[in-house]
């Protein structure tokens, strides 16, 4: 016990003694520039209103004229993929899908996937059910 203790005294000894050599490239005098100056804002400058009778229209990024949008949401359609054109692959499995060589977007999602929210109105989903058949399919 008293041979450990002697060791680790040696070893702070050593360790004081040591010069510290650090090379921060942050120092004091990075944050004392010259104070930023705003400009103010034209006062001028109105924002668009709307009459009683007129809704807004936004376009999205793909090209689809939405109505009544809400703070630059993209508003989500029904049919913006041709789901008909993809009924076929119901009862399928994500394999057949895969090999389909499908050219639009499209994402095959299992029950345990987890997915990402971003919505793509143009993009093909496939939801499969627990034996790996597709069950459901929508877009977005």
């Amino acid at each position: 016990m008293k041979t450990r203790i002697l060791v680790m005294a040696i070893s702070l000894a050593a360790l004081a003694g040591c010069e510290s050599s650090t090379n921060d490239p942050i120092s004091e005098d990075m944050f004392m520039s010259d104070p930023v100056t705003a400009t103010p804002l034209n006062e001028s400058a109105t924002s668009p209103t709307f009459g009683a009778g007129v809704e807004a229209i936004e376009e999205d990024p793909y090209d689809q004229t939405i109505e009544g949008g809400a703070d630059g949401l993209t508003e989500r359609l029904p049919d913006t993929c041709k789901l008909e054109n993809y009924q076929q692959y119901r009862g399928l499995t994500a394999t057949d899908v895969s090999a389909a060589g499908l050219s639009v977007p499209h994402r095959v999602v299992a029950i345990t996937d987890i997915v990402t929210q971003e919505y793509n109105p143009m993009r093909v989903n496939f939801y499969t059910d627990g034996n790996g058949r597709i069950t459901q399919i929508s877009c977005g």
